[in-house]
């Protein structure tokens, strides 16, 4: 078992936690379930598949928390089910994600494209998870 200090800078779109590392003498991806952008952490290092160019990691200990993270998920059932990877990350940081990741996404495609703020419920109001 393979313990490393991780940070945080990125998410998958999955909603793992994506810091780097060095393997086999060259910077890899690490994915890690769980952590958010900004989190500092030790995690256990999993084997990778063969001819894998990523890795992933299971958190073991929070040393510093993101401040974009929620201690209270909205779904009571966010740890458990895995059906809301983001419901950790606090809703105005989930809208500058998902901007951020339609700027990702358009760039190659459409270089000029302009992508307006994610349009977000009114202020106060939580986020519910629906089959829409």
């Amino acid at each position: 078992m393979t313990i490393e200090k991780l940070s945080i800078t990125d998410i998958a779109d999955s909603g793992a936690g994506i810091a780097r590392t060095k393997s086999g003498g060259r910077s890899v991806r690490v994915f890690v379930p769980g952590a958010l952008p900004g989190d500092e952490l030790e995690a256990e290092i999993l084997p990778a598949p063969a001819g894998s160019h990523s890795l992933s990691a299971r958190a073991v200990r929070f040393l510093k928390r993101s401040p974009g993270r929620r201690e209270t998920p909205f779904c009571p059932h966010a740890s458990v089910c895995g059906g809301c990877p983001l419901a950790f990350l606090s809703y105005p940081a989930q809208l500058r994600f998902k901007r951020r990741r339609l700027e990702e996404l358009f760039k190659d495609l459409v270089p000029e494209a302009l992508i307006r703020p994610v349009l977000g419920l009114s202020p106060g109001e939580e986020p519910v998870r629906n089959k829409a």
